[in-house]
């Protein structure tokens, strides 16, 4: 039996020029690590990926852009649903307040709808284009959760001037063929398609709207 008192393993000359001493932490190979987006490494223990930070500010702007277009063509679209509704009301009032309501909406929604229908179109443009955009490495297909909501914003955007557009070249067209009266059988059948189709497309911005404001703009590495 050895009468030698117990030795420190790491004190062993065979064990201290190995690289590091016996049960202590395995150094951390060599290399950058990259945290998942949305967290934030301890100072001196790394850096968050600009390429993921990049993809991720690109993500949020895309999602900004749509619900913007939602908000706007929204507003526009609610713009219209009054004014045809204030032309249903004007029916019932005498020919004079008819016609200062008819030349109100001949001067003002042009320039209302018309503003909010482009707007809307360039936005929901912009939005699509970026949604479909890509990034290497880390969306190469382009953004797949947005496309769909942004291609939407872009049909909806589309069409959402249409309405107000055939009920003033109806009105125009009764003028040029001289066809008086404001209870003209053509005229309110496109005044009640118009209404329901613009009422249709106000709720689907709406559900736009949700959709762009439930798209998240965090990137994840599989």
């Amino acid at each position: 039996m050895s009468h030698l008192p117990p030795q420190n393993p790491n004190n062993d000359p065979h064990i201290q020029g190995a690289g590091h001493p016996r049960n202590a932490p395995t150094p951390a190979p060599y290399g950058r690590y990259n945290p998942p987006v949305g967290q934030t490494s301890a100072a001196g223990f790394g850096s968050i990926d600009p390429v993921l930070m990049e993809a991720q500010r690109k993500r949020s702007a895309t999602r900004k852009v749509s619900v913007a277009g939602s908000i706007i063509g929204l507003i526009t679209m609610s713009i219209q649903v009054i004014a045809t509704s204030s032309v249903f009301v004007a029916y019932i009032l005498p020919p004079l307040e008819f016609t200062f309501l008819a030349l109100l909406m001949a001067i003002v929604a042009p320039f209302v709808v018309g503003l909010g229908w482009i707007v809307t179109f360039i936005l929901g443009l912009i939005a699509c284009i970026r949604a479909n955009s890509r990034t290497p490495q880390v969306q190469p297909d382009g953004w797949d959760d947005a496309k769909s909501p942004t291609l939407m914003l872009l049909v909806a955007s589309f069409v959402a001037g249409l309405p107000t557009l055939a009920i003033f070249l109806t009105w125009f067209w009764q003028i040029h063929h001289g066809i008086g009266g404001t209870d003209t059988y053509v005229l309110f059948t496109v005044l009640v398609a118009s209404y329901l189709v613009q009422v249709l497309i106000a709720v689907g911005f709406i559900v736009l709207l949700r959709r762009s404001k439930a798209l998240d703009p965090s990137v994840r590495v599989s």
